[in-house]
């Protein structure tokens, strides 16, 4: 089981009372029982709060929309075979065929991104609800 770890700073500025925070995520290398699946708002957000270290280990991936479709192909193959633990997407990416999906993590989840404005309209609260049935994954919010 990978262990999660956030850590989350904040600061106020005393003037005008502005709140910072700073997150950081860290992923043990311990051996993970199954697939997870960590869904982010968009890329501003992920590239703000994930290390370069966790993003290029060798047991993650991270989808995102403007891959080639070789690209694409290579990383759906490897979630597919079990061979990535810990997938790091937006909510474009999140439909893939998963070998076994065991936990979904979704951050910040009120942000307006998470409702899909193009066809096909779709709500990833409602997608992740669904997936939450078909694998019997857990689920968790950040």
């Amino acid at each position: 089981m990978s262990r999660w770890k956030l850590q989350i700073k904040k600061t106020k500025i005393k003037n005008n009372e502005i709140k910072i925070q700073s997150w950081k995520f860290e992923i043990s290398a311990e051996k993970i029982d199954g697939q997870q699946l960590i869904i982010f708002p968009d890329l501003w957000t992920l590239f703000n709060t994930m290390d370069e270290d966790i993003l290029s280990a060798k047991w993650n991936i991270f989808l995102k929309s403007n891959d080639t479709q070789n690209q694409k192909d290579k990383k759906w193959w490897m979630i597919k075979n079990g061979e990535i633990k810990n997938v790091f997407c937006t909510h474009s990416e999140i439909f893939q065929d998963w070998n076994d999906l065991k936990k979904i993590i979704l951050i910040d989840p009120y942000k307006r991104y998470y409702e899909n404005q193009q066809d096909p309209r779709y709500s990833v609260n409602e997608v992740v609800k669904k997936m939450l049935e078909i694998y019997w994954a857990k689920f968790e919010i950040w």
